[in-house]
């Protein structure tokens, strides 16, 4: 009976040691799955507007808890269809989004979106996402292309062209 409360003390003894570590590990494998696929969103959205010639938005849900890719109907004839979700990221437990922006301008977490268009354009912006205070942003440029950086946004400019100006979209 000694020996089977020992063996049952030593087995007790090691879960309380393995168990957060596991724990720790499960969580870490997350937040970096999460970094990996948040880094692919743009490359998504851009795809997917080019491969089918339709007007692509991302955004943030109405509750704050995804970022959501959404194309527009395919149909101009319906203003008051719904768009169709093409993918979405849940934010990782205790991920927050707290600064965007939309093209150059500051922007509300309601009314942020990043359109990207047929011609694979886009018109800029970003998101920054908080993390275990580690801070990390997802950044569009105007040509439609995307990156997750470390850090805040950054700076926000008026691209322009080197030969001249352009036709800006409204």
């Amino acid at each position: 009976m000694i020996e089977l409360s020992t063996v049952i003390a030593l087995l007790l003894i090691l879960v309380g040691v393995v168990v957060p570590r596991v724990v720790t590990w499960e969580q870490s494998n997350r937040e970096r799955e999460f970094w990996g696929s948040l880094n692919r969103l743009p490359s998504i959205a851009r795809e997917t507007a080019i491969r089918t010639g339709e007007t692509v938005r991302l955004r943030l849900s109405d509750d704050q808890s995804q970022l959501v890719i959404q194309q527009d109907s395919a149909n101009p004839n319906e203003p008051d269809a719904t768009p169709t979700t093409v993918k979405s990221l849940s934010l990782v437990s205790g991920a927050t989004a707290n600064v965007f922006r939309k093209g150059t301008q500051d922007s509300q977490s309601n009314d942020w979106e990043v359109t990207f268009y047929p011609d694979g354009t886009s018109n800029g912006g970003g998101v920054t996402l908080v993390l275990n205070e580690q801070t990390r942003s997802l950044n569009v440029d105007r040509r439609g292309f995307g990156e997750a950086i470390r850090g805040p946004l950054p700076d926000a400019q008026e691209e322009n062209w080197p030969a001249g100006e352009y036709e800006k979209r409204a």
